[in-house]
């Protein structure tokens, strides 16, 4: 996920905004387009959410990797880009 994408970017209102979604694609009074635009908004929210979670899993692991290896945390360790 690109930086600029960061600063707007938030997991949890990404996911309130995928369940909001789901529960209009579950509505039958929607139209099929309707019902693919949904779609593929959430499909793209899923995308975000799930590549933040990848950067998320990286930066913890380097956080315990230097863990391990200063046998200590140190408070740059915790810092998000």
């Amino acid at each position: 996920m690109a930086k600029e994408q960061n600063k707007d970017f938030s997991y949890e209102k990404s996911i309130a905004r995928i369940n909001e979604l789901l529960e209009k694609m579950e509505n039958d009074d929607i139209s099929l387009s309707e019902n693919m635009e949904y779609f593929k908004e959430a499909k793209s929210l899923i995308r975000l959410c799930n590549e933040y979670l990848s950067n998320m899993e990286k930066e913890f692991e380097v956080i315990v990797a230097n863990d391990y290896k200063d046998n200590e945390l140190h408070d740059e360790d915790f810092e998000l880009n």
